[in-house]
């Protein structure tokens, strides 16, 4: 009885405080498998922290490549619209031009 007394007496573990640090927190008997899962989930998690840089890089190298491609179509709608505006200038200016009679335009054709 006096070992029991003792177990349940909060002043058993004050006094016995080493002894409770050193003792294992974990069971023998769980360890293979704990340890295995623990090295399959560290496993995942960095295959996928792996797989999560190489998608961000290649996301970024899209967006950087997207972002060209959107500067060279604007550059390419400038154009356009220059030569368009040119192309309508030298239509009016050609329509100014005094036109020959419809006899010579069937001599050259």
């Amino acid at each position: 009885m006096s070992n029991l007394k003792s177990f349940h007496d909060p002043s058993y573990y004050t006094l016995n405080w080493r002894y409770h640090s050193m003792r294992p927190k974990v069971h023998i008997h769980r360890l293979n498998g704990s340890w295995k899962l623990l090295k399959e989930a560290k496993e995942t998690a960095r295959a996928e922290g792996k797989l999560k840089r190489e998608m961000q890089i290649k996301n970024m190298k899209l967006y950087m490549l997207n972002k060209i491609i959107l500067e060279e179509n604007e550059k390419l709608r400038r154009k356009a619209m220059i030569l368009l505006q040119e192309n309508k200038v030298l239509a009016s200016q050609f329509q100014k031009l005094p036109h020959p009679p419809d006899s010579n335009i069937q001599q050259y054709s």
